[in-house]
């Protein structure tokens, strides 16, 4: 069974009024890696979701859905034998009974990786 804990692990959290800057560390010998994709590993687009979902969670205390994505921009492959931290910056658009809409970006220095804009459920 894959452990999905040891996948990454956040560094830092700082956060200036509804935007937070995290710093995470990929685990370059994680499980996930050994399909995606020996030889060549990548950070799979659905694992760059389940990181923003554990952000929240760890910022909120709860679990969250993700209800909708308006923006999901895949625009550059993380390598994690190439790049093994990185910066994902999160904005909260709007936090109410209806759910929590943020953006943001996945980056290294001007590198973008990910650009998103979602909502999410508790």
């Amino acid at each position: 069974m894959i452990q999905w804990s040891d996948f990454f692990r956040i560094l830092s959290v700082d956060k200036e009024a509804e935007k937070y800057t995290i710093s995470i560390d990929f685990n370059p010998e994680h499980e996930i890696f050994k399909g995606h994709f020996p030889g060549n590993p990548v950070v799979p687009g659905v694992c760059m979701v389940q990181i923003i979902k554990d952000i929240l969670k760890q910022i909120f205390q709860r679990d969250f859905i993700m209800k909708q994505a308006s923006q999901l921009k895949f625009l550059a492959v993380i390598n994690p034998n190439d790049i093994k931290t990185i910066q994902v910056d999160l904005t909260i658009l709007k936090n109410d009974a209806s759910g929590i809409n943020v953006s943001g970006s996945f980056s290294k220095g001007e590198r973008i990786f990910l650009k998103y804009k979602a909502t999410f459920i508790a």
